[in-house]
């Protein structure tokens, strides 16, 4: 299983999760993991679809799962990860979560 770092973490206006794994990494084959995860190619993100109700911790768990059984790839947030728009208590829980 390859590590691929987490290089962005964003809300987008709708409150959802897009996550964005460092370059070279592109994903554009998770639909068909049946996750409801999807690769959003124009910003090179991860997301869940809108459809399940999930908050960002179950969305951060979905989208990382969805990746490891897809491509084998283990996402990762480190301390180079960027948090734009996302509350610095969803942060915390978001790390604590994937530790």
């Amino acid at each position: 299983m390859s590590e691929v770092v987490i290089q962005k973490v964003r809300l987008d206006p709708n409150g959802r999760l897009r996550v964005q794994p460092a370059k070279p990494a592109v994903y554009p084959h998770i639909y068909r993991s049946a996750s409801s995860v999807r690769w959003d190619s124009d910003n090179s993100e991860l997301y869940v679809l809108a459809i399940l109700v999930f908050d960002a911790v179950a969305e951060l768990k979905q989208i990382t799962l969805a990746v490891a059984q897809e491509y084998g790839d283990e996402l990762l947030l480190s301390s180079f990860t960027e948090y734009v728009d996302v509350p610095g208590d969803l942060v915390a829980t978001l790390v604590r979560s994937v530790a």
